[in-house]
């Protein structure tokens, strides 16, 4: 009974679909080195997974979110709108996952340029490019851009996907 009332006390609390990204202490209010368990507390029960290898395994929230677990503890996060071909299984789609607004640092990512991205966030992203590599002491982040344009001018990158990868 005690622990039930724990995870109820701990559902509630936590900003269980609050989409907000900390690199350098979680995602989606799911702490780093959480095990799978304490992932589905707090965002609910997944759509699917992929085991990629024997210690690698993602798990999928709607359709474009994986949470990435390595030897069975959270060291990864991954956001794109192709992820569904990854699902290994049937899956009924979970629709407070559906349609995300990613944040960092309050900062929404969804629908956001390059330029804006690089000028709020605390992060140097370099000339414009459809991909940005940054690193700090906890994690290694990678944004994703798509144009519309053949040669892509810098207004017309648009943020498309995020990848962390938790390193200590």
């Amino acid at each position: 009974m005690k622990n039930l009332l724990l995870s109820i006390i701990l559902f509630v609390t936590l900003p269980a679909h609050a989409l907000e990204i900390d690199p350098a202490n979680s995602v989606l209010g799911v702490p780093w080195d959480s095990s799978e368990e304490i992932a589905e507390k707090i965002l609910g029960k997944p759509n699917g997974f992929f085991q990629a290898t024997k210690y690698k395994k993602y798990v999928f929230y709607g359709k474009s979110i994986a949470l990435i677990f390595e030897r069975e503890k959270l060291k990864g996060f991954k956001y794109s709108e192709y992820l569904l071909p990854l699902y290994n299984e049937a899956v009924s789609v979970n629709a407070d996952f559906s349609s995300p607004q990613l944040e960092i640092n309050g900062v929404k990512l969804n629908g956001a340029s390059f330029s804006e991205l690089a000028s709020k966030l605390p992060y140097k992203f370099g000339n414009p490019e459809y991909q940005v590599n940054v690193a700090t002491d906890e994690s290694q982040i990678q944004f994703n851009f798509s144009s519309t344009s053949m040669n892509g001018a810098k207004e017309e990158f648009k943020f498309g996907g995020l990848e962390i990868h938790y390193e200590l």
